[in-house]
C-alpha cells in the first residue's frame, strides 16, 4: 500500500510539473468550448479611474478555465420589481442607509 501511494504521489507530481505543456495539447477541452485568445477583456461593474484603468479594469479571460458552465439567451426582457409595501418607521433606504 505504501509503494502504491508513493507511485501515485510521484505521478501527480509529474502531471503537475508537465501541466503547462499538457494544456497546449487541448486536454480537458471539448470541441465547442469558447476560448477568448485576446488579452485585456473589460470587467463589468468597475469604478473608472483613468490613472489605474489598464491595471484594474482589464484581465485575461478563458471561459472554460474560469467557469463551469455558461448560458446564452437570444432574447431577454426587462425584469419587473415585486410589489412592496412601505413599513412605518423604517427609512426608505433600509437596509442600506444611503
Amino acid at each position: 500500500m505504501a509503494r502504491f501511494l508513493i507511485v501515485l504521489g510521484l505521478a501527480i507530481l509529474v502531471v503537475g510539473l508537465l501541466w503547462p505543456y499538457l494544456t497546449r495539447l487541448g486536454l480537458g477541452r471539448l470541441p465547442g468550448d469558447i476560448v477568448i485568445e485576446r488579452e485585456n477583456v473589460t470587467a463589468i461593474g468597475v469604478i473608472y479611474r483613468p490613472e489605474t484603468e489598464l491595471a484594474s479594469h482589464y484581465f485575461d479571460a478563458s471561459l472554460p478555465r474560469q467557469f463551469d458552465a455558461y448560458l446564452w439567451f437570444d432574447e431577454t426582457r426587462a425584469v419587473t420589481p415585486l410589489p412592496t409595501t412601505a413599513r412605518e418607521g423604517v427609512p426608505e433606504t433600509y437596509p442600506f442607509g444611503l
